[in-house]
């Protein structure tokens, strides 16, 4: 066969694929190497295929070989149809990395395929002139591969990591399905960066707009595996927890403080208006008693009913006052009688002096008459008449 006819012999069937022509489907889906393709899938043919991991062969969506330049030449699917194969400008197929080592596409969904898969492409080479003759892909279900590696991190109601790729696609989620890309567009470039780090951002990624604080970390081990330009083909990890929640403990702490500031506020207006009542106003009251004690004026004895020391020293002021008061008493008659005995010694002294026929004149050092008797009297009175 001619290159031609084997061209136009490709293109036929290509054109039965896509029309769905039951005799191209069958040629494509029920040939000899379609066959191998899913033993190799079921694992039943040799251990060695038994080695791939049980999730790779249950995510597995799709095993398809393309010649080199991109054409469809056998396929294995689980009910749903291959991704299409773009040919390259000359009939080139996709570069693939490297003669004899497999490559990894990141994560792309198609309507299709109604999922959100990884295309994984390895080279089928020729042992004799060790070549790539081939392609082998395999297309998984994201979500279904990833889940089982991925615990499913909760804290709280709200919060809980994503794992995301640098163009916003979820690939893990508790809330949001594979392979949505966050509602803002503004917040992929925030969460995104190649170093971990914190961001204040305005919105939270599952379609609220209120600020949030969210936490990023890249994967770079897994960005690797998937494509080897990290620049282009990253993943990330997103921590988010809503605001509500995040801040709750700080709200609860705050509120507990001011309820306790009311309360020391309340205690201590309630302290200060006891001991105004129990203390400063008792304190002023004795204060004014004593200053009446020492001026002999206190009439009415001191009523403080408080109970404690205060009480105890408004008594002993009052017994102190009670024997002051005694004191002053007896002083007075004390000195009522002296005065009385002092003016009868004084009245019979001058009656003592007057009996004494002599002139007696009492003169002080200013020459001021103090005392004169009846003898001295007479005297002056008989000189008086004289002159």
């Amino acid at each position: 066969m001619t290159e031609d006819e084997r061209r136009r012999a490709v293109d036929r069937l290509k054109e039965g694929w896509e029309a769905k022509d039951p005799a191209a489907v069958q040629a494509i889906t029920g040939n000899k190497m379609a066959g191998l393709i899913q033993e190799y899938l079921s694992g039943a043919k040799s251990e060695a295929d038994q080695l791939i991991p049980q999730v790779v062969r249950s995510a597995t969506k799709m095993l398809y070989i393309t010649d080199i330049e991109g054409n469809l030449v056998c396929r294995v699917d689980h009910d749903c149809h291959p991704l299409p194969i773009k040919k390259r400008p000359g009939g080139k197929a996709p570069p693939i990395a490297g003669s004899a080592s497999s490559s990894s596409k990141m994560c792309t969904s198609t309507e299709r395929a109604q999922s959100y898969v990884i295309s994984i492409s390895l080279p089928i080479m020729d042992r004799i002139r060790y070549g790539a003759v081939g392609v082998l892909h395999r297309v998984i279900d994201a979500k279904e591969l990833i889940s089982p590696s991925i615990s499913p991190i909760r804290f709280g109601k709200t919060g809980h990591v994503m794992l995301i790729d640098h163009r916003g696609i979820v690939m893990s989620c508790p809330i949001l399905p594979t392979g949505v890309r966050l509602s803002d567009a503004q917040l992929i470039p925030l969460v995104t960066p190649l170093q971990p780090g914190w961001v204040s951002a305005p919105s939270d990624g599952h379609g609220g707009q209120s600020t949030s604080l969210i936490g990023f970390a890249p994967v770079p081990e897994t960005s690797r595996a998937t494509n080897s330009d990290l620049d282009k083909g990253s993943w990330h990890t997103f921590v988010w927890q809503a605001s509500d929640e995040l801040f709750a403990p700080i709200r609860h702490f705050l509120t507990w403080m001011a309820v306790f500031s009311l309360v020391a506020v309340g205690l201590m207006t309630s302290l200060g208006y006891l001991a105004a009542n129990r203390i400063v106003m008792p304190v002023r009251r004795l204060q004014a008693a004593a200053q009446l004690i020492g001026r002999g004026e206190l009439r009415q004895p001191i009523d403080i009913q408080t109970g404690d020391e205060l009480q105890d020293l408004a008594d002993e002021l009052n017994r102190m006052n009670r024997q002051l008061e005694a004191a002053f008493a007896g002083l007075t008659d004390q000195v009522a009688i002296k005065t009385q005995q002092v003016e009868s010694l004084l009245h019979s002294t001058d009656q003592i002096l007057d009996a004494v026929p002599t002139p007696i004149i009492m003169i002080n050092q200013d020459e001021q008459v103090q005392y004169i008797n009846r003898g001295g009297r007479d005297s002056f009175q008989a000189i008086l008449r004289f002159d």
